[in-house]
């Protein structure tokens, strides 16, 4: 979707403790923030950063559905993301998600939290 507006372009970092190392204990969010605020029109994404690094790291985020923040190209809610492209928000609303993380043999995850806030006042 192509917007005249000037979309603002927010990267979302999913980041947990793979160890009990860092003064964090396994398992650990530190990321992403429990509430994020965005415009209808912004582009958003995740990355995901395991501490300490594992460059082979996998995330799910998944929005519970019947709605989402995201459309596919058929109008269809994206309730799903596993990659790290930018998407535009079109939907206006309050969206929880959870984030599941696999490092490894190590599954980590947070469900019910964290938000995404979507305000449907853009800047022009």
């Amino acid at each position: 979707m192509t917007t005249s507006r000037n979309p603002v372009h927010k990267t979302l970092r999913i980041i947990v403790h793979g160890d009990n190392n860092n003064g964090e204990k396994k398992g650990t969010f530190t990321g992403p923030a429990p509430k994020m605020r965005v415009t209808t029109y912004d582009q958003v994404r995740w990355t995901v950063q395991v501490v300490p690094n594992d460059p082979n790291a996998t995330f799910v985020v998944t929005f519970p559905g019947p709605s989402s923040p995201f459309r596919d190209a058929m109008g269809n809610p994206v309730l799903t993301v596993t990659d790290t492209n930018e998407r535009e928000v079109v939907t206006e609303g309050l969206f929880h998600y959870q984030v599941d993380v696999t490092s490894g043999t190590d599954h980590f995850s947070i469900g019910h939290c964290p938000e995404l806030d979507v305000d449907g006042n853009p800047s022009p």
